[in-house]
């Protein structure tokens, strides 16, 4: 990801007729943090926006922003969600449910239970995969 990043960078400041900087660590643990939802097309958007914004000085890249997933999931002003916000809503529960679970998915105290969904019973359990 680093190397495909740095590549998309070096490309991009030439186009923009723009000197390459160079990223900080900030700048490689928030690209590697980011949960791409796009694809290589996002992260080139996202580092040709910082390219522009940053004027020829530090990269700063608004990562929060740049998913309109979750874009406006906090706005209080903002009652109606998307279908792509009301996705990304409901993996951040699944998410939620299967750590406080410790990835436990079906019987008592698994994410199905505490997420308020039916088990089904013609299903059989998951096998462990490490066997």
């Amino acid at each position: 990801m680093i190397v495909l990043a740095a590549d998309l960078l070096v490309q991009a400041a030439r186009r923009l007729n723009l000197a390459v900087p160079s990223p900080t660590a900030e700048n490689i643990r928030e690209l590697c943090s980011y949960n791409w939802p796009g694809n290589v097309r996002e992260l080139q958007n996202v580092l040709e926006r910082a390219l522009i914004v940053s004027g020829g000085g530090r990269l700063r890249f608004a990562l929060g922003d740049s998913n309109p997933a979750t874009a406006k999931l906090t706005d209080a002003n903002s009652p109606v969600r998307t279908r792509a916000q009301l996705l990304e809503l409901e993996r951040q529960q699944i998410v939620s449910a299967l750590e406080k679970t410790n990835g436990k998915i079906y019987g008592s105290d698994g994410a199905a239970e505490l997420l308020g969904e039916p088990v089904p019973h013609d299903v059989p359990p998951p096998q462990n995969c490490n066997t």
